[in-house]
Order: C-alpha cells, then structure tokens, then sequence
C-alpha cells in the first residue's frame, strides 16, 4: 500500500522557519510485538520537493506514513510537521494539527454515489462541526475548499460528475 503525506499549510502558530522542513521524521521506529517493522527512520521533505517513499510490500512504507500522522502511534521517534511536534501533543491538539495535513491514501474509498466536489469537499469536514455537517450537508466553505483543489489538480470539468 502506498500512501503520501502531502502538507497544505503549517500547523496554526507554529509556521516553519525558512528553508527548515516542512515534514521531518528523526529516528522513528515501531515495533509489532516483537517485529521491528521501523528502525530509526530519519527524513525531511521542505516546501516546492517532492519526497517518494519506496519499497517491496512488506516493508514498512504504510506504517511509516501511519505514524507520521499519528494513525498508529511510533515506538520511538519524533516527528515534526511545520515546526510543530506531532509525538508530544494531546488528543485535542493533535486533532488541530491534523487539519493541517493530508494523507491520501492507496485506496480513495470514493462515495460513489456523490460528486467529484463533493468528496474533495469532505475533506474540510474535520474542521467543521455540527449536526448538519453529521448529517452529510456541505457548507459553502466546505465546497469552495473542494473546488480549488480540484482546480489544481486539473478536474474542475469533472467536479458536478459521479465519482
């Protein structure tokens, strides 16, 4: 499985310092029991690079990404998104944080019964609240988010589409 972190902006009031990464990984390792699946993994990706992680199955890429982002917590390590440390946080601030990043993952798991804009609007329902958000409504701001992405990705001609 392949997967990539992909930052949109630095974590809220911690920007990164000039030249400085935008992600960096120092020494991060996770065990399963007693598999060593990570190994003191060090890394940094700055502003304008683009980072790609490879490797046979097996080999640690999704766990990696994982606990970057704290899906699954490091064994040992720290990780660093805009200046900010991810591995410290509580499970408030870490929910704030995370609205800073991405993480695509191999399988989209697209609704199929909804539009192009609709799914990459849902991606700025973390940072919403409320019952009709719950419910499935998209706010305005949700689908002006969804829309400039897709326009930077060149499919704003499929954004009223069935995904």
């Amino acid at each position: 499985m392949a997967i990539a972190p992909a930052v949109r902006r630095p974590a809220p009031g911690s920007p990164a310092a000039p030249g400085q990464p935008l992600l960096e990984v120092s020494g991060l390792s996770r065990r399963f029991g007693d598999r060593l699946v990570l190994d003191g993994v060090d890394m940094a990706a700055r502003a304008g690079e683009v980072t790609a992680i490879l490797g046979p199955n097996g080999s640690g890429k999704s766990t990696l990404m994982r606990c970057t982002v704290r899906l699954i917590e490091p064994s040992a390590g720290t990780v660093r998104v805009a200046g900010q440390e991810l591995t410290t946080l509580d499970d408030r601030r870490l929910q704030q944080a995370r609205r800073s990043i991405a993480m695509v993952f191999q399988s989209a798991n697209l609704v199929r019964r909804r539009t192009a804009l609709a799914n990459a609007a849902s991606g700025a329902l973390g940072g919403l609240g409320g019952l009709r958000v719950a419910c499935g409504h998209l706010p305005r701001a949700a689908l002006e988010l969804g829309l400039r992405n897709l326009v930077r990705v060149g499919m704003a001609e499929v954004a009223l589409q069935r995904a």
